[in-house]
């Protein structure tokens, strides 16, 4: 299970699994939940944007969320799977998922 520390650096928030899934879509909704379930305790605003909304894939974006939450989530292991990949961008705010075919 994929884990990242809190603003404090001194809590550890578990993020669920996606690795389990075939598709980049059902993954970024998956880990939406679990993020906004963790942004409960910890806050911040976490958006889910799709194709539909101009995304090229699906997008996890937790603002005000962890420093660097979304670089070190793409690395952990369950972060993606034979059908999709996950990528984070520069400023470690936000997770994409891009199926594969």
């Amino acid at each position: 299970m994929p884990d990242v520390r809190d603003a404090t650096g001194t809590q550890e928030i578990f993020l669920s699994d996606v690795d389990m899934f075939t598709k980049a879509e059902d993954a970024g909704k998956h880990l939406w939940y679990s993020v906004h379930e963790a942004s409960k305790k910890f806050g911040g605003k976490v958006l889910f944007r799709t194709p539909e909304d101009g995304e090229w894939g699906y997008l996890v974006r937790w603002e005000n969320g962890p420093k660097d939450w979304a670089q070190t989530y793409v690395v952990s292991d369950g972060a993606d799977a034979p059908g999709f990949t996950a990528s984070s961008d520069g400023d470690g705010l936000e997770v994409r998922f891009v199926d594969l075919d």
